[in-house]
């Protein structure tokens, strides 16, 4: 049986951090900037977005036409995954989307190749060894996890 992959062209690499969103949804929302978060993250207090979309959504919104999906249906999929899945404080919702984006590129569809979803989670875990050797943490309440 041949296997067909689809040719995606996009870099593996998500751009992770509360302090960069790309697409509609600028930076780290207003109500979470301290001065101490914009000094470590060496970006300007008056870079930080207000808008009233999370940083799933922006993130998914940015990746989500080069999986044939419409942005309106992007926005709908990552509403509860931001501020840390349903405003929990848990893990960021751009982690989650980026996972969900790793799914979306490698995850298993045929049962026949299983190692479709070994290669998926192999990459979820690069992700978040990425994550956590940068940031600390995965919390999304916690962005400066070293105090």
């Amino acid at each position: 049986m041949e296997r067909k992959v689809p040719d995606w062209t996009f870099c593996d690499s998500i751009k992770i951090g509360q302090g960069a969103k790309p697409g509609i949804g600028g930076h780290l929302p207003g109500e979470k900037v301290s001065e101490h978060i914009s000094q470590t993250r060496m970006i300007p207090v008056e870079m930080y977005s207000s808008t009233e979309f999370n940083c799933a959504q922006s993130v998914l919104s940015e990746f989500a036409p080069q999986f044939g999906m419409d942005r309106d249906t992007a926005m709908k999929v990552a509403c509860g995954l931001g501020s840390g899945m349903g405003r929990s404080g848990h893990i960021c919702g751009a982690i989650s989307v980026g996972m969900l984006v790793l799914g979306l590129k490698y995850g298993m569809t045929d049962p026949d190749f299983p190692e479709d979803k070994k290669l998926t989670y192999q990459k979820v875990c690069e992700l978040l060894d990425k994550v956590i050797a940068k940031q600390k943490c995965t919390n999304c309440y916690a962005p400066i996890c070293i105090k």
